[in-house]
């Protein structure tokens, strides 16, 4: 298993979030909207972002990637877009 492939971290994405929300994965596979997956993770890359400030450590540079993000976007309308 690749952690930096676009399908783990999907995976990883719906398990965080069913977590959040007391939700089994496949329950927010099929309600959750792309706005709600946005929303999740800017809040958890922020809340990351945050947690590298307080330890005085300097958050990845890629952890912002204009362009990661709109492929995960990307993905998930795609995803959307067959069900």
């Amino acid at each position: 298993m690749d952690p930096n492939s676009p399908h783990t971290r999907g995976i990883l994405l719906l398990d965080a979030m069913a977590q959040r929300y007391s939700k089994l994965p496949s329950e927010v596979n099929d309600q959750a909207s792309t706005l709600d997956l946005l929303v999740f993770d800017v809040a958890l890359s922020y809340q990351q972002y945050e947690h590298y400030k307080q330890s005085g450590k300097t958050p990845p540079a890629e952890m912002f990637g204009a362009d990661e993000l709109a492929e995960r976007l990307k993905n998930v309308q795609n995803r959307r877009n067959r069900g």
